[in-house]
């Protein structure tokens, strides 16, 4: 939605076609670097992005984060982590902390 209406605007020109430009380009990269969709299983979790990319990282090579903010998937050779949400909201944040207990992922409480 964020890049329909980048393109929007950057093609509308003028003084707005700056704005456009930026909004596209934070959409483009929001759909790159977030995922939007994820699958937890035994082996490892399955991340799903944008433009079809998808990433698994090994249960063995990942530490599960819970704090306020909401769960992050952080892979032990990386510097950051990726947010697990179920959409806008964290609501079933003590849920899926459970479920990644479960199934036996290292989870760090902050």
């Amino acid at each position: 939605m964020l890049v329909l209406v980048g393109f929007c605007t950057a093609a509308s020109g003028g003084s707005r076609a700056v704005i456009g430009a930026l909004v596209l380009a934070l959409g483009v990269f929001a759909k790159v670097a977030v995922p939007w969709r994820f699958v937890v299983v035994d082996e490892g979790i399955a991340l799903f992005f944008g433009f079809r990319k998808r990433r698994f990282l090994p249960r063995d090579r990942v530490t599960v984060q819970v704090d306020l903010a909401g769960v992050r998937v952080q892979p032990d050779s990386e510097h950051f982590g990726y947010p697990l949400t179920d959409g806008i909201s964290n609501r079933r944040a003590a849920i899926l902390k459970a479920v990644l207990e479960e199934h036996g992922y290292r989870v760090l409480r902050s």
